[in-house]
């Protein structure tokens, strides 16, 4: 199923949300749907937001995967090994979060370092990011069930 829709809906919130991260954390984000459509995004991501993402990037493995993970050395990663743009990357790291709604993923969220600086600042607080996307992703589907 499809939730773009849902996610669309509530792009405010997500918009909300993603800038608060960033303004506390200071590392891109982006949020894609299940059907890897970028919905919303800060820094690099702000153009490409409504584009749809290649079927066999990051987000689609954390699609399939289903829990979150952190990408310390992406080129390396097992989310990295089948993607288009591996060799031409430029991530230093990422962290995946799945943001589910009554146990159905609809989207992903995701932090992406794009320097060392910010390669430090997931790495020195994985656990911690961690936690917090989780909790990003349940006000996020909480807002969805809102919207239902």
């Amino acid at each position: 199923m499809n939730y773009s829709c849902e996610l669309k809906c509530i792009h405010d919130t997500l918009k909300s949300v993603c800038n608060a991260i960033v303004s506390v954390i200071n590392v891109d984000i982006t949020i894609v749907d299940n059907e890897l459509n970028r919905i919303t995004g800060t820094g690099r991501y702000v153009g490409s937001i409504g584009e749809q993402l290649n079927s066999n990037c990051s987000f689609a493995y954390a699609l399939q995967r289903g829990e979150s993970f952190i990408i310390e050395n992406p080129r390396l990663h097992e989310a990295c090994s089948s993607c288009i743009n591996n060799d031409g990357c430029k991530e230093y790291a990422q962290v995946c979060c799945p943001i589910k709604v009554d146990d159905n993923i609809v989207g992903i969220m995701g932090l992406i370092a794009f320097n060392e600086k910010q390669r430090d600042i997931i790495l020195e607080n994985k656990e911690n990011l961690l936690e917090f996307l989780s909790r990003m992703s349940e006000l996020i589907a909480s807002k969805i069930k809102e919207n239902r």
